[in-house]
């Protein structure tokens, strides 16, 4: 993920909890795209882990990314089966089944 998505997705996932009036924080890791300079966020915080931490406290060795993956094969799958199930030509690129499937989006 490049800063610039990371600075969308955390942009949009503010807007979410300020509309439904929640706080959060966000446990993330010490990499550079993840350092967004600049931005407000008005009920989001996050915490950085340490570069010392150990590898098992890291959301990725814990199986986060795979569990997502998982996620959005399956969305992907399901897609393309309810196409098929309708015989519907395809209209839809994969590119744009890949979009609406984002594992972010609540899929």
């Amino acid at each position: 993920m490049t800063r610039a998505l990371f600075t969308e997705w955390l942009m949009e996932l503010d807007d979410d909890m300020v509309k439904k009036n929640r706080k959060i924080c966000l446990l993330v890791d010490n990499c550079s795209d993840n350092h967004v300079e600049g931005s407000v966020l008005r009920t989001s915080s996050w915490c950085f882990f340490q570069p010392t931490a150990p590898h098992s406290f890291r959301p990725p060795e814990q199986g986060i990314i795979r569990s997502a993956k998982c996620a959005y094969r399956k969305c992907l799958i399901e897609e393309m089966l309810f196409n098929l199930h309708l015989k519907r030509e395809k209209t839809k690129s994969t590119s744009s089944w890949r979009l609406k499937c984002s594992p972010f989006n609540g899929r």
